[in-house]
């Protein structure tokens, strides 16, 4: 027994040392996996930077109008609201949040304003949100509101009485105590959606892609591959009695720290490098350990499905082209190239099925809301999965074209 576990020791450090070599032959294929996502992580981080912090400025700027007061002074906040260049639908009815979110979807608006009357005949204003809409976005709005209802306020008592208005006890009240803020309530289209916090375009950009360039991880991987395959090195290795398992875990072992040094590198741009260059720097709310268990099984998702593709392949083109347009698909549906909350409710579903999105929501569960790998648990499982199944399927093939 000594001698067997022994024997496959050796074979295994020959196995590690060959792949080694074959890797450091190939050094454009590395170059892609660390020069790729630095690329993206900064021009994204970015160019996405106004799009995911100012979203919209007051000139495009849609809100669904439900005017339940129907009286002279909502209508004069309404009309004021137009004349700020607001562009605003009008829908009359009851305040129920699916009714307000499917009458958003409807009109193809973000912010609902809310204005409704008390007992005191006075006028309360509350605002309903997507969690896209970011917070300076929605201070424009209230801040916008709040001058139009001052406004509003100071003609009234100039109309009432212009002699007098220096004395009006309405005006110093209203200077002592000036409009509240309209109320912010947040609404979600479906189920999973997240709080009210949305990553910011280096929190999104940094895991997003740093998760599609360890997929690509496939490049070097078909490269050595099918070349041991063309050059009968699987033969031979199979005749010293490696196994499969072994042979398989000599190819796992050196990807997977190549993987992982992607990962210090990218997420070392996102905090220091990103800001050099104006932008925001990456903020990790959870805990380190929850970041090394996610890279860990996203790595080994994209070895294994590396090396699944390699094992159909008959050669480099095949593989290369057959893995990246499946990788480019699972990148698209997956969040990686449109934040999944910007997309249509269909769409977030159809996210389910890409191992990326897997990724990507357990990065974020961690650097945004962060979460604790308790938390996250659902994502690491399914990646563990996809990963077993992946590699179940190689060994199958493999043992059945060289065994």
């Amino acid at each position: 027994m000594m001698r067997t576990c022994k024997s496959r020791l050796i074979l295994l450090t020959y196995s590690l040392k060959k792949e080694l070599h074959l890797i450091f032959q190939d050094m454009h294929a590395l170059l892609v996996l660390f020069v790729m996502p630095t690329v993206f992580i900064l021009i994204m981080s970015l160019a996405m930077q106004n799009t995911l912090g100012t979203q919209q400025n007051q000139h495009h700027i849609k809100l669904l109008v439900i005017d339940q007061a129907a009286s002279d002074a909502s209508k004069k906040i309404v009309s004021a609201l137009e004349e700020a260049s607001f562009i605003l639908n009008h829908h009359n009815l009851e305040i129920d949040k699916q009714a307000v979110v499917t009458a958003l979807s409807a009109t193809n608006t973000q912010v609902a304003l809310i204005i409704q009357s008390n007992e005191a005949n006075n006028l309360n204003l509350s605002l309903m949100t997507e969690p896209v809409v970011d917070s300076r976005t929605l201070a424009l709005i209230s801040q916008t509101i709040v001058g139009i209802q001052t406004r509003h306020l100071i003609e009234q008592l100039i109309d009432e009485n212009t002699e007098a208005l220096t004395n009006s006890q309405t005006l110093q009240t209203l200077l002592e105590e000036p409009l509240q803020s309209p109320q912010i309530t947040y609404l979600f289209r479906t189920e999973s959606a997240e709080p009210d916090t949305r990553p910011s375009s280096v929190q999104q950009s940094v895991p997003a892609w740093l998760i599609f360039s360890m997929f690509f991880i496939l490049i070097p991987v078909a490269n050595t591959f099918i070349n041991e395959k063309n050059f009968g090195t699987l033969e031979r290795l199979q005749s010293m009695e490696l196994s499969t398992s072994l042979f398989l875990i000599g190819k796992i072992i050196p990807y997977f720290l190549i993987n992982q040094i992607q990962i210090i590198l990218m997420l070392a741009i996102g905090r220091f490098g990103v800001p050099l260059l104006g932008g925001q720097a990456l903020e990790v709310n959870g805990p380190f350990e929850g970041l090394i268990v996610m890279g860990a099984v996203v790595s080994l998702a994209a070895i294994s499905f590396a090396l699944l593709i390699s094992a159909f392949s008959k050669t480099t083109e095949m593989s290369t082209t057959t893995g990246g347009m499946i990788n480019i698909v699972f990148g698209a549906i997956g969040g990686i190239m449109v934040p999944k909350f910007v997309m249509p409710e269909a769409m977030q579903s159809l996210t389910q099925i890409s191992p990326m999105a897997w990724g990507l929501e357990g990065f974020l569960g961690i650097i945004l809301h962060g979460q604790r790998i308790q938390t996250i648990l659902p994502e690491i499982l399914l990646l563990v999965t996809f990963a077993a199944t992946c590699l179940l399927i190689t060994i199958l093939k493999l043992n059945k074209s060289y065994g």
